[in-house]
Order: structure tokens, then sequence, then C-alpha cells
């Protein structure tokens, strides 16, 4: 699990502080597909904590590689659909919402 660098803990994975804290690690020009329900931005958030294959399928749901149903923050959604679609962008509407 990714952690916060600066304080040695490890933010709660369904938090904005968790997302911020990975943001920052990702390639700041790096661009994301919103529409891949596999390799979104969410998605790609939820394998770096270990999801294995997540299917981000709603804006605030995924399902998991078992076929269970799950919940994120709706804000994820929002932060990420916006534009433009890059890691960089993407920290700095998550950053705004802290």
């Amino acid at each position: 699990m990714l952690h916060n660098k600066s304080t040695g803990l490890k933010p709660d994975v369904m938090s904005m502080e968790g997302l911020v804290n990975w943001l920052e690690q990702q390639p700041a020009s790096r661009k994301y597909e919103y529409y891949d329900h596999r390799n979104c931005l969410v998605a790609q958030y939820l394998k770096a904590h270990g999801y294995e294959d997540p299917f981000v399928y709603s804006m605030g749901r995924w399902q998991d590689n078992k076929g269970m149903d799950w919940s994120f923050p709706g804000e994820f959604d929002g932060i990420a659909a916006d534009c433009p679609r890059t890691f960089g962008a993407a920290l700095k509407r998550a950053k705004a919402l802290l």
C-alpha cells in the first residue's frame, strides 16, 4: 500500500487524502482514459492498492474480480471525469476538495 512519505502514515484508501497521496506519486503529464472501465483513474487507483482487476462501472460503484459490488466516494468520479484528463490535473482537482 502506498503511504505518505512526509508523515509515514497510510491514509484510508477510500479517502480524499488517500487519492491525493497516490496522485502525487503519478507522472503529472500522463493521461488516463475516463471511459476505460478497467484502466480509468479510479481503476488504476484501486489496482495500486491491491484490488485485482477492478471494473468501475458507474459513478461511485465498482466490482471486484469475484463479482462483488463496492462503492467509492462520488468525488473520485468528479475528479476523474473533468478535463484535462491527466494525473496532474486530477491532483489539482483533488487537492481543491481537501
